[in-house]
Formats: C-alpha cells, sequence, structure tokens
C-alpha cells in the first residue's frame, strides 16, 4: 500500500509539474504572437567610439553612438548619416561656447586653476528609444563642462527617423491636429505639476516651480524640441532650467498613445497585431 501511494503522488506531483510547463510554454508562445509582428523587428547596430584631443585649443571629445547594419534595408544608410550629422552638430554647438586660447589663458591667471586638454571637456551618449521596422527613435545627450564654469551643463539631440520615407521627422510631421501643441502642453504641465510639486512644504518654492513649470511648457513647439516615439508612448525631454532649477536635472515624461490618439497622424500609432488573441 505505501509504495502504490508513492508512486500515486509521484504521479500527481509529475502532472502538476507538466501543467506548470505547459502554462508557461502557452504563456510565451502568446507574449511571442503579440510582439513578433514586423512592426517590432529591430534591424541591428553596433556601438561606435570616438575620441579626440586638441591640446593647443584645450579641448577634448568622447562619443558613443550607434552605427546600424545597411544590409537590412538599404534606406538604413540615410539612418547613420543622420546619426553622424547630429552628434557633430552636439560638438559644434559645444565648440562655439569655449573661450579662444588667449582668453583662457587670461581666466588661467585669474582663477588660477590649470589649463589642459579635458578643461573644456564633452562626452556624448545615447538612448535607443524605438527600434522598429517603422521608426528608429534615438536621444543624444551631451554632458559638458567648459574651463572656470560653476558646474557642468547638459545638451540633447533627438532623432526620430522614418525608415519608408528617409526622413528625420520634425515634430510637425507628426501631428494632424492644429490643437496638438495646446494638448502637449496642457498634458505635461500636469505632469510635471504632479512630480515635482508633491514633496515641497515650503509655499514660496511651490510657487516658484509652478510658474517654472507653467513657463517652460507653454504652446510654443521649441518647449518641446526634444521628443522621441517609443513603445509606450512620445517621451517629452525637459533640460535643466527649462521647467525647474538645474538641481532638478533633467525631466522626462511619457504620454502614452492612448491620449495621442485624437492628435496623431495614424501612421505613427502603434500597429495592431494580425496575429494576437482577442
Amino acid at each position: 500500500w505505501g509504495k502504490s501511494r508513492l508512486a500515486h503522488n509521484f504521479l500527481s506531483y509529475l502532472e502538476l509539474f507538466m501543467l506548470k510547463k505547459l502554462s508557461l510554454l502557452c504563456s510565451i508562445f502568446v507574449f511571442t504572437m503579440l510582439f513578433s509582428s514586423s512592426s517590432y523587428a529591430q534591424y541591428a547596430f553596433e556601438d561606435k567610439h570616438e575620441k579626440f584631443v586638441d591640446k593647443n585649443n584645450y579641448f577634448s571629445y568622447e562619443m558613443t553612438y550607434p552605427n546600424f547594419n545597411v544590409n537590412a534595408n538599404k534606406n538604413i544608410s540615410f539612418l547613420n548619416n543622420a546619426i553622424v550629422k547630429a552628434t557633430q552638430k552636439l560638438v559644434v554647438q559645444f565648440k562655439a561656447q569655449i573661450a579662444s586660447p588667449a582668453e583662457l589663458q587670461q581666466m588661467h591667471q585669474r582663477i588660477d586653476i590649470p589649463l589642459s586638454e579635458n578643461s573644456n571637456f564633452i562626452k556624448i551618449n545615447y538612448k535607443m528609444f524605438q527600434n522598429s521596422s517603422d521608426i528608429v527613435s534615438i536621444g543624444f545627450d551631451s554632458n559638458y563642462s567648459l574651463y572656470g564654469a560653476a558646474h557642468p551643463n547638459s545638451d540633447f539631440y533627438n532623432l526620430n527617423y522614418e525608415i519608408s520615407q528617409k526622413k528625420v521627422l520634425q515634430l510637425n510631421d507628426i501631428f494632424s491636429s492644429s490643437r496638438s501643441l495646446e494638448f502637449l502642453s496642457t498634458y505635461s504641465r500636469e505632469a510635471l505639476f504632479k512630480k515635482l510639486n508633491t514633496n515641497q512644504e515650503n509655499l514660496n518654492e511651490q510657487n516658484y516651480i509652478m510658474q517654472q513649470i507653467k513657463e517652460g511648457t507653454m504652446p510654443k513647439a521649441e518647449n518641446f524640441k526634444y521628443w522621441n516615439f517609443s513603445p509606450e508612448g512620445l517621451v517629452l525631454t525637459f533640460p535643466p532650467y527649462q521647467v525647474a532649477a538645474y538641481v532638478y536635472g533633467t525631466q522626462q515624461i511619457t504620454i502614452p498613445y492612448n491620449k495621442l490618439q485624437p492628435f496623431l497622424k495614424p501612421q505613427f500609432m502603434p500597429k495592431p497585431n494580425k496575429n494576437s488573441v482577442s
């Protein structure tokens, strides 16, 4: 009887194990069916790293950016060109802020901080927000320091590339409604109020933050120039000082697609998966 009961328990355990395994396989299958459509197909890329030093002008930079395999789609080569131009633009913008060697020497006499190739330094990195068959969306951020400055600072460049059209998208390319800026302003303002104003006990500080947010989210295109597509929605990036003091850093919010639907052009809404299970 003991052996029979032991065999029965073993079979029950085996049956339970097989049911759990089957359930796991079914879950993996459903997940794969939901997210394996062509609109989520990724293009292969590798990181490229560059360094540059200019000792005569006390300047150097480091950068990392994606370089896509052009064999997957002939239009990808245009994307690679746009990526290089984006990084170059950040470097050019930074170099425009650097004082001349003579001015740097004069500053050195006043503040007595050694001059070197790292006195004016910029480091550029990126984040891949979306890499699909329709859209590749990349956010570049540069952290830089200038000789004599009180603290480091940041700059941004966002690249949203429509593969089929070989086109770098601007904000006005993606919206169909004339009320889109009003919508972005209202949504981001409310989200930032909630995010930045929750733990402020000082009433003056609260009012100051609210005023900064209000000014930085006015319905003007220049206030929403840093944006990216992502699987979750439209990501808006606000640099230091735009909506809050430097100490609060860069601010970012995501607007879900269900909120964007009345304003966004249909081709930029997520594609429904024909294989999904209802």
